[in-house]
């Protein structure tokens, strides 16, 4: 059965968006101090108004970030095989990196209002969330498309039969 990659790609994607918004949320929740996490990014691009929001819009703009990270997903599951699999952390979170990079970019060229200036705590934040996305959709990707990856040395003992040669000499 030939898998999906499309499908499982987006899955992925959705895996790290969640996870990521997760730790956004909390992490906001517990600092003090004024920062803007993904989901406000994604809230200033949908409703063109920078923060406060209302809490429609908050739950609205979760929704497309997590779409977003999910299109996303799919983009790093159809590069798999250009880049190949060994080191899949590290790409992965190298892809979300760029991704962050891009964002960052994007919205100080076209000085998006509600963006501009980010404060250190707002990028230390947001290179956090990227982390985890990063590693979260390298982790999905390799469960969903590849199946489980063999990493420990006890996952590859042989069965502790004997071959098949010797029990049929035996029987002679």
């Amino acid at each position: 059965m030939a898998k999906d990659i499309f499908s499982r790609g987006f899955l992925a994607g959705i895996s790290g968006g969640i996870v990521m918004h997760a730790c956004g949320l909390l992490l906001g929740a517990v600092l003090p101090i004024p920062i803007l996490r993904y989901v406000d990014w994604m809230a200033i691009m949908v409703f063109a108004h920078p923060p406060a929001f209302e809490l429609i819009e908050t739950i609205i703009a979760t929704i497309a970030n997590v779409f977003f990270c999910g299109v996303l997903g799919i983009v790093f599951a159809y590069m798999m095989p250009l880049i190949k699999r060994e080191k899949i952390y590290l790409k992965g979170w190298v892809f979300s990196l760029v991704v962050w990079i891009g964002a960052y970019t994007i919205t100080t060229i076209l000085k998006v209002d509600g963006t501009m200036p980010t404060s250190v705590e707002t990028t230390i934040l947001n290179i956090s969330g990227a982390t985890v996305y990063g590693f979260t959709l390298a982790y999905a990707t390799n469960k969903l498309i590849y199946g489980e990856m063999k990493s420990s040395p006890v996952t590859n003992l042989a069965p502790a039969m004997k071959p098949m040669e010797d029990r049929e000499e035996k029987e002679k």
